[in-house]
């Protein structure tokens, strides 16, 4: 007899509130991963004998979900998974499975008492909304059942702010500190790759705050994604995305984890300036445009999400029409303006913005498709909401044993990078136009004198290298935001070379003159 069962002996003959108390006591003890269509729908389930050994799914994503398999289908198979001596039934996407290994379970007996738990579980099972699930502060570390939440926040230009080597200091920190990194095998010989015990205990959490703004942006995504995507697929390691806001290019980046979570007020979306793009041809226009949109489509589908693709389209142009209905808990998608022949059931989720349809804020209408966090989880594209991180915990099923580590090496890595980056901005200036000369370094260049005879022109040549050198290695630490192309590098090489050779010809001159005036006297 497992735990809901023996509470429900003991409710037999009391009364309907305190009934509705004793099951939400017993609904606070477990702790499943319910897939988004069935959250609402835990069941009670006999336990497998214990010698028997489960049936095992394993996910594209790493992770591994021991249980017993009720029924397969085509498309998806639906099994009971055990946690704490209670199984709930939840249903896995035959696209999300990568492994099926059959154990040697039977099937529980007890059908009826199934059927009865079931009936028995209504909306007051879930969380209360008042009910903030407390962290176990007598968690050790050492503890092998401990999940420890490694956050880090990611805010700031996405780009610049977060780039490809913000990611991969983070990991870096996290490895070391984590401590759960192994030699890998095949194809990861020779690297590491984490402790697959360890993998869903050891669970890295993105908090999103960030934005972009040019076009360029989508490129530098590119350099980004990959080193998350690496952690994922290669290396095994769980990461979390809790997106507060993820707005312009940045939109694509959370693609990348099958784990997705919105706070309440979380954004993701906003592309929009695709709309803007004019090089002063159509035709090359609409090959660039669809350039950028093949490019952000290939982060969808590598990460899981290409069924989506309608709504990223959506949020990449004003113009583009999204409907949705719902079939088998599935989103199907409408691109186009509604027929009559399209019958009933469908949502306008964004219109194309033209004559009647403009609205005066594109973010606050519907003119561009903007995800909030209500339909980032109707859509299958969020996992959930959480408000804090032990909301999130309470979501990920990890909220009776887990420790948060919040000031960790990995978020001082981040810090001190974007923090580099604000003051490279300040000494260098950055920008593509003649206002980079406003930067701290090219004031001081600007301000020194031209020199009145050959040793104060020598000092001044020596003062505008030196500067010079100091800004080209300001751009070099942090290239990939500046520089990708070596361009800058480039011109400020040709104004040393220039400086060098005006240095060469100047001491040339001046040994000229007094050579000559020495043979006057």
């Amino acid at each position: 007899m497992n735990q809901l069962q023996r509470m429900m002996g003991l409710a037999r003959g009391l009364t309907a509130p305190v009934l509705a108390s004793l099951i939400v006591v017993a609904a606070a003890s477990l702790c499943s991963p319910v897939s988004a269509s069935d959250e609402s729908k835990p069941a009670s389930k006999s336990v497998a004998p214990t010698n028997a050994a489960p049936d095992r799914v394993v996910l594209r994503s790493g992770k591994v979900v021991d249980g017993l398999i009720l029924e397969e289908t085509e498309t998806q198979i639906t099994m009971t998974v055990v946690v704490a001596g209670i199984s709930a039934k939840t249903t896995y996407p035959k696209s999300d499975i990568l492994e099926i290994k059959r154990g040697n379970n039977v099937k529980p007996a007890d059908d009826a008492a199934v059927k009865a738990a079931e009936t028995t579980t209504p909306a007051a099972l879930e969380k209360p909304a008042d009910t903030k699930p407390a962290t176990d502060t007598l968690a050790k570390d050492d503890d092998p059942d401990l999940t420890r939440l490694y956050l880090v926040k990611l805010e700031g230009r996405f780009g610049s702010d977060i780039a490809k080597t913000t990611l991969a200091n983070l990991f870096s920190e996290a490895d070391k500190e984590l401590g759960d990194a192994v030699p890998g095998a095949g194809t990861m010989q020779g690297k590491t790759v984490v402790d697959p015990s360890k993998r869903d205990r050891n669970i890295i959490v993105l908090k999103l705050d960030t934005g972009s703004e040019g076009r360029s942006d989508l490129f530098k995504a590119e350099d980004i994604v990959p080193v998350v995507k690496e952690q994922i697929v290669d290396r095994g390691r769980r990461v979390v995305f809790w997106i507060q806001r993820a707005t312009g290019w940045a939109a694509v980046f959370p693609f990348v984890s099958p784990d997705i979570y919105f706070t309440p007020d979380g954004r993701l979306g906003g592309v929009s300036d695709l709309d803007e793009f004019d090089i002063g041809d159509h035709l090359v226009n609409e090959k660039q445009i669809s350039l950028r949109i093949g490019h952000a489509e290939g982060f969808l589908i590598k990460g899981g999400y290409g069924e989506h693709i309608p709504a990223l389209h959506a949020m990449l142009r004003k113009q583009e029409w999204l409907y949705v209905k719902f079939e088998g808990g599935k989103p199907i998608y409408l691109e186009r303006e509604l027929e009559e022949s399209d019958g009933d059931g469908w949502t306008l989720l964004s219109d194309d913005g033209a004559g009647d349809n403009k609205d005066e804020s594109a973010l606050s209408g519907n003119d561009l498709f903007l995800l909030e966090p209500d339909w980032a989880e109707k859509l299958g594209i969020s996992d959930g909401t959480a408000a804090t991180i032990d909301d999130l915990a309470f979501r990920l099923g990890v909220h009776r044993h887990y420790k948060t580590i919040e000031k960790n090496k990995a978020q001082k890595a981040v810090d001190a990078w974007k923090s580099g980056i604000a003051d490279a901005i300040k000494d260098i200036n950055p920008q593509q136009t003649e206002q980079r000369r406003l930067g701290r370094l090219w004031r001081e260049i600007n301000e020194l004198p031209a020199g009145s005879d050959f040793d104060e022109r020598k000092k001044s040549r020596g003062k505008k290298i030196t500067l010079l050198r100091q800004i080209r290695s300001i751009i070099s630490k942090y290239a990939e935001v500046f520089d990708a192309d070596g361009t800058w590098r480039s011109r400020i090489d040709v104004d040393l070379a220039k400086l060098q050779q005006e240095a060469e010809e100047d001491a040339r001159q001046n040994r000229s003159q007094n050579s000559g005036g020495g043979g006057r006297r």
